[in-house]
């Protein structure tokens, strides 16, 4: 019988960008060489880097949200003013309060949209 040719596993390394034989011992001579761990802490280097500057944008898109919110929260307090569906006591009354006010006022708006829709039906 004859014999017929088989080729060899390669293993690709990710950091060193080179194909090496596909053997155990061929694989771990590599990623003990001097080159490859070289190329590897230089990875992680960029990797922590890019999560700090992540971390830092995130931070600063937060921030510039909360002052965005901050000044509509100041300018809806300042064009509000006292009304007559507040009771006289203004935007503040009907913006702050506890959880017990703002429950009460989810069930009134529970109350019109049902009676909004019976008269859409109706």
């Amino acid at each position: 019988m004859t014999e017929y040719w088989v080729s060899q596993a390669r293993h690709w390394c990710e950091y060193c960008k080179i194909f090496i034989n596909g053997s155990k011992p061929s694989i771990a001579f590599h990623e003990n060489g001097r080159k490859h761990k070289e190329i590897v802490e230089l990875f992680m280097k960029d990797m922590r880097k890019r999560g700090r500057e992540r971390r830092h944008e995130e931070q600063e898109v937060s921030r510039e949200l909360q002052k965005i919110e901050r000044d509509a929260m100041r300018q809806y307090m300042k064009d509000a003013g006292p009304g007559p569906r507040s009771g006289g006591g203004g935007a503040v009354a009907a913006v702050g309060g506890g959880p017990a006010d703002r429950a009460a006022r989810l069930a009134e708006l529970e109350a019109r949209l049902a009676s909004a829709k019976q008269q859409q039906l109706g």
